[in-house]
């Protein structure tokens, strides 16, 4: 133990001190009687600290040797005629259930004060606050100790969570040399058997992440996306995440009542210890001896792990954490992730807009391009060392009537890349279960400017193709990055291109991807002047907002159409006033494997990419806060730095 908690013995000390190795809840403490009586006629102080230091046992586990090792020192120090010092701990706070380790506690409080009242032992009975690390170079962390189990969960996850809570701590340095002084010097009245409160200073909880984060990364979060984050590490196995979510709800409780104390200003005991910088360097120094060890010897489990960033609750900034991989299947792929596509949809599943099909953390990116770096047994297309792309759509049955038609976005058991729990490409390495769904990059294409094709590209190509030719008039509603994909497919497909936006800013850049005409929407007499002069709309805008798509029906000639391949609420349409026209109104939805192969040889045999600007994936919350302002037409697309 004195090892462990980095105390160290000089040669004074044990010039006085005989150390025997005995059983404190055992008969004449598990030594010999004669040791036993040699001990006897030569102690003048019993501390009584032996104990067992768990939350989680029962009572009944722990009395043995907390409740019988308590009634086995009084003895000791009623045969030897010394002082007792006995060390418990705190009383739970107001409406919290007491654990077995505080009854068991409680139960030798009331064993310490019967022996000073009956049989006039002298016992000091201190409830300690929590003890941590020694100050001395090359201390160890406590195994029990519940704010190291916490940390140890933090530096597993990389994560550390924002709260109000606050702590109180005194390094076992200070507490060895309290309980001294206590012993030596202490006043008689100290020794009345009544139980007194001793505890560190309250501290923030946040300074933990001040003293800790100089030599350990760690990304701040809030707590409810570090719950969340350790929820999936503990269900993929990680015991150290286990072992902290047993214990956050009690230490929750705790922690945020020892908060509103510190900011009400009330003292937190009568002897106030502070742990100090050198404390927090100590503490931070043992918990990164004990990650590389764990690192070490746990290659085989690291192996399918990886790096990922991850909105840890609805709505928070993405931060790195570490995320397992699913295992390797005869028809799955693992690829390296190289380039990745930023979509509406990705901010869709972070902001919560999706519902339960974003499984926190969340994990987004399907628009992934990289190198296969492994395939399954029965995976023949694709080979470790080739560039492939991944899109939204990463798995099908393969056998009902749309996948037999080649529509295997409309199967009913369509598995999407990076929702209901999966994993995308916003990661070092991603892995899918399918490889039918990986599909090989021309050589010629860039993978920057491909990675948007791979669902924004698919998703206004398949309307095009399927419901537009050569001659068409088509205009393209809302110009961002669907709407310039859309103008360059268009162009190349032979069609007469009109853009369509509220706003005068994108004409240039409308224009240099191949429209021929631009319509401001906003202008009545712009849009009068275009009655009836198109044969195909395709709607790229994606809104919560009401829009009034009426007036849009009348740019369609007679048996024109409509397609709305971005998210936007109910619409109403006159379909009397259309029925005189015959026009139709439909929808896309992305797009089948053999939509996806083609697409991608148009574009190789046309030159085709997005227009794209890059950022490190280190930077994705910034990519995510442009975005999300709509201020140009490009996609954003993540490089991989990690």
């Amino acid at each position: 133990m004195s090892s462990r908690r980095g105390i160290s013995f000089g040669d004074g000390y044990s010039k006085k001190v005989i150390l025997v190795c005995g059983d404190v809840a055992k008969p004449l403490l598990g030594i010999s009687s004669s040791e036993y009586e040699f001990l006897v006629s030569r102690v003048d102080v019993v501390v009584n600290a032996g104990a067992e230091v768990n939350m989680l046992k029962a009572y009944s586990a722990l009395a043995a040797v907390n409740v019988g090792g308590t009634v086995n020192a009084l003895e000791f120090a009623a045969r030897a005629c010394a002082k007792h010092v006995f060390t418990s701990t705190m009383l739970p706070l107001p409406g919290e259930e007491a654990t077995g380790y505080r009854k068991s506690k409680e139960v030798a409080e009331l064993l310490c004060l019967r022996a000073q009242t009956e049989l006039g032992v002298p016992s000091a009975v201190l409830q300690l606050g929590d003890i941590g690390i020694s100050t001395d170079e090359g201390s160890f962390a406590p195994d029990d100790d519940y704010i190291v189990i916490f940390l140890r969960a933090c530096v597993s996850l990389n994560l550390f969570p924002h709260t109000d809570w606050a702590f109180s701590v005194m390094s076992v340095n200070d507490c060895s040399i309290m309980l001294t002084k206590l012993s030596l010097e202490g006043k008689v009245e100290s020794f009345d058997g009544n139980a007194r409160e001793v505890k560190g200073k309250l501290i923030r909880f946040d300074q933990l992440y001040t003293w800790i984060s100089k030599d350990i990364p760690l990304h701040m979060c809030s707590l409810g996306g570090w719950t969340n984050a350790a929820r999936s590490g503990a269900a993929d196995g990680i015991d150290e995440l286990k072992r902290a979510l047993l214990l956050l709800e009690s230490m929750e409780v705790e922690l945020a009542a020892e908060g509103m104390r510190l900011e009400s200003g009330e003292k937190s005991g009568e002897i106030n210890l502070c742990v100090d910088e050198r404390w927090g360097q100590s503490l931070s120094n043992a918990l990164q001896l004990e990650s590389l060890l764990i690192n070490r010897d746990s290659t085989t489990k690291r192996s399918a792990r990886t790096v990922a960033y991850a909105a840890l609750s609805q709505g928070e900034n993405l931060v790195p954490i570490n995320i397992s991989l699913q295992d390797m299947t005869s028809t799955s792929i693992e690829i390296k992730v190289t380039h990745c596509g930023l979509c509406g949809s990705d901010d869709h599943l972070i902001s919560g807009d999706y519902g339960d099909y974003a499984v926190w953390p969340q994990v987004c990116g399907h628009e992934i391009v990289g190198i296969v770096t492994q395939v399954g047994n029965a995976v023949t297309h694709l080979k470790p060392g080739q560039r492939c792309g991944v899109g939204w759509q990463c798995s099908s049955c393969h056998d009902c009537e749309w996948c037999l038609r080649g529509n295997e976005q409309l199967c009913g058991e369509v598995v999407c890349t990076c929702c209901e729990g999966n994993r995308g490409g916003f990661a070092n390495l991603v892995r899918i279960k399918d490889a039918s769904f990986a599909f090989n990059i021309p050589k010629n294409l860039d993978s920057a400017e491909v990675a948007p094709l791979l669902c924004g590209g698919q998703t206004v190509w398949t309307p095009l193709k399927e419901q537009t030719k050569p001659g068409d008039r088509v205009g393209i509603l809302g110009l961002g990055g669907l709407g310039h994909m859309a103008i360059k497919f268009a162009k190349a497909m032979g069609c007469e291109v009109t853009a369509i936006s509220s706003s005068e800013s994108k004409k240039r850049k409308s224009i240099e991807h191949g429209a021929r005409h631009y319509v401001l929407h906003t202008d009545r007499d712009a849009m009068a002047r275009r009655k009836g002069s198109l044969d195909f709309i395709l709607v790229t805008i994606a809104t919560n907002q009401r829009v009034d798509f009426e007036k849009f029906f009348h740019l369609l000639r007679p048996r024109g159409t409509i397609c709305f391949v971005g998210m936007c609420p109910p619409i109403t349409a006159d379909v009397f006033s259309m029925g005189f026209t015959m026009c139709n109104i439909t929808t896309s939805n992305t797009g089948g494997r053999k939509d996806m192969i083609e697409m991608l040889d148009f574009c190789s045999r046309n030159g085709i990419g997005a227009s794209v600007k890059k950022r490190p994936l280190s930077k994705i919350n910034d990519a995510i806060a442009e975005m999300r302002r709509g201020e140009s037409s490009i996609r954003h697309v993540l490089v991989n730095d990690i």
